[in-house]
């Protein structure tokens, strides 16, 4: 098996929440890290998938957000892939 071509940077960012003075808070988005990934693009009922090198301090989860040229998507699932890679499946937010 090839190894897959990591030729797009994508920024990852996770939710956050900051507390405001009423009690509550206002949620944000906070940067993780960038990382570099093979896209496949192709329409599918799934959406994008985006495969990236595994990594002991990132690991992307369920409704996080992944920012690329300029098109915001949101995280549907990540997999274990073979050979120390993670496949996230991701939709683009319109």
């Amino acid at each position: 098996m090839k190894a897959p071509v990591l030729n797009t940077p994508l920024t990852l960012q996770t939710r956050t929440r900051t507390p405001d003075d009423a009690g509550g808070y206002a949620e944000g988005w906070s940067d993780v890290a960038t990382v570099w990934a093979a896209v496949d693009a192709r329409a599918s009922a799934s959406g994008t998938s985006l495969r990236i090198m595994a990594r002991n301090d990132v690991r992307p989860a369920l409704h996080d957000r992944i920012l690329s040229g300029g098109r915001t998507y949101t995280i549907n699932a990540v997999a274990d892939a073979q050979r120390g890679f993670l496949l996230c499946f991701a939709k683009e937010d319109t």
